[in-house]
């Protein structure tokens, strides 16, 4: 549908107002009199207006503006900082177009683990560890374990104090990857990650991995290395859970799995887990763990890894009481 430009500034005041009363009346009010009727006449034939549609002629207006050097002088970043402070930073019209703003970093999800490594482990850290910060936890853990111990710990650090990244920065991150992608040929939103972050990334890594690279850090460290020990969540913890939480976790584990995570733990664990299942299923497990031979280290810790995950997310939706918690109870 082609509008016109009445009707493109009858959307964007509905679309205000819809976010916050008032905040289109306003806007209206700063208009020439010979412009508010025409608006008003658009305004009452469109009837319902889509989020969709409110989000393209938004977006139209940016363009718009980013074309227009030559005229205002101003950048994308610009304009879309005068939108935050007009409608506040957790508008969602505005959070859509911040996301559609960094669209051009889904190119990290082209690269193979092994293509993306080659293509940043000559770069500076602070490149890196802007690349590494918009992977998942579990990605990036994959990704930091092809660098050297020592240069783990310069990147570990810079994540943890990783602030707010500009527009501007993204931009030139995206233009590496892309030329970076086309160079290679391979086929494959920056908020503060911080210790909570970096606890993640080192808890998919194992936790012999995660264990060493703790100490590194901690000689050079050994606060921000205490800040990520708050966080760290290992299998260890796992075992920790409350009954309840352990099982329900026992009904969504299947009995091989538990028996490669459990082979080798100690009876106390063992037997928090049994007591946590049914009669049944624990003679089932006692006997799984009988029979299992020799297992390699990384396949228990792939298994241990996807219980983890299961309960991080459950402790995220609140299911499950975090056992690292330090929630004081009466």
């Amino acid at each position: 549908m082609q509008l016109k430009d009445h009707e493109k500034a009858a959307i964007i005041i509905i679309a205000l107002e819809s976010e916050e009363e008032g905040l289109g009346s306003s806007l209206l009010k700063e208009l020439p009199r010979e412009k508010i009727g025409k608006i008003a006449d658009a305004m009452r034939s469109f009837g319902n207006v889509s989020r969709e549609l409110a989000n393209d002629v938004l977006q139209e207006f940016l363009d718009s503006f980013d074309n227009q050097s030559n005229f205002l002088n101003s950048d994308h970043s610009t304009t879309l900082s005068i939108l935050r402070n007009a409608l506040g930073p957790d508008n969602q019209l505005v959070k859509d177009i911040e996301s559609d703003s960094s669209h051009r970093l889904r190119i990290l999800e082209d690269f193979e683990d092994g293509a993306l490594y080659e293509l940043i482990k000559n770069e500076n850290d602070q490149m890196i560890v802007l690349v590494l910060a918009h992977l998942s936890a579990i990605r990036s853990a994959r990704i930091m374990k092809l660098f050297s111990s020592e240069r783990r710990v310069g990147l570990v650090v810079r994540i943890a104090k990783l602030g707010e990244v500009d527009l501007e920065t993204i931009d030139i991150v995206a233009d590496f990857l892309e030329a970076g992608f086309r160079a290679q040929k391979a086929k494959v939103s920056i908020t503060n990650k911080g210790a909570n972050y970096v606890a993640e990334v080192l808890s998919n890594m194992g936790s012999e991995s995660a264990t060493n690279l703790l100490e590194q850090i901690e000689t050079t460290n050994p606060d921000l290395a205490d800040e990520i020990s708050k966080h760290l969540f290992n299998f260890e913890h796992v075992c920790r859970l409350d009954h309840d939480a352990l099982a329900d976790l026992a009904r969504k584990v299947d009995i091989k799995s538990w028996a490669v995570a459990l082979k080798g733990e100690k009876q106390a664990t063992l037997s928090k887990i049994l007591e946590a299942m049914s009669e049944r299923n624990a003679v089932i497990l006692s006997e799984e763990i009988a029979i299992l031979g020799r297992i390699r280290k990384t396949e228990q810790e792939l298994v241990r890894s996807k219980i983890i995950a299961i309960v991080r997310e459950k402790i995220e939706s609140g299911e499950y009481k975090d056992p690292n918690s330090e929630e004081a109870w009466v």
